[in-house]
């Protein structure tokens, strides 16, 4: 979800009646919502500040859990992350995948609905290095995975017929 403009709130109006009669609704919070702006390391990709404000709209649409882990979590520094992570908080809306430090970011959101309890995790294997939270040091919770590239055909320099993407095993 990038809530990044005024108005935010139409967005869902064919879909809100719908959302609101979910047990658990989850949205993922693709960028960072701060009042506070500060550059993490700027480049042509990097998601700007915006107004913590606009993600109401989640609350308002019915959403209760809001996965963050992604490759922009990290762009507007740890004010970035600990703003929008207080902002959702502040709604009742459950995170999980960003955090002030990798503990935080690795733990799941866990809410209950008719007697059932959920845990929701978040993770991402894209982005930065600089995206990752570490023991002292907010950010996403980050997976490493190994691509390969297998051509079956005797053409050498063609194309690759199959990509496998796995985790890490240390990541698991």
């Amino acid at each position: 979800l990038i809530l990044d403009v005024p108005g935010v709130e139409k967005y869902f109006d064919e879909s809100r009646a719908l959302l609101k009669s979910g047990d658990v609704v989850m949205g993922q919070v693709e960028i960072p919502y701060t009042n506070r702006p500060q550059w993490s390391a700027y480049d042509n990709h990097s998601a700007p500040a915006t107004d913590p404000a606009r993600l109401e709209a989640m609350k308002d649409a019915g959403f209760n859990v809001g996965t963050c882990a992604g490759n922009h979590s990290f762009d507007q520094g740890q004010y970035g992350v600990m703003d929008t992570l207080d902002k959702l908080h502040e709604l009742g809306i459950a995170t999980a995948g960003e955090g002030a430090d990798d503990g935080e970011a690795w733990a799941p959101a866990v809410i209950s609905r008719n007697g059932l309890k959920f845990a929701c995790f978040s993770y991402t294997a894209v982005g930065p290095k600089t995206v990752q939270a570490a023991p002292a040091k907010a950010g996403a919770a980050f997976i490493y995975v190994a691509t390969s590239y297998d051509n079956d055909t005797n053409e050498p320099g063609a194309l690759p017929t199959h990509i496998y993407t796995s985790v890490s095993p240390a990541a698991l």
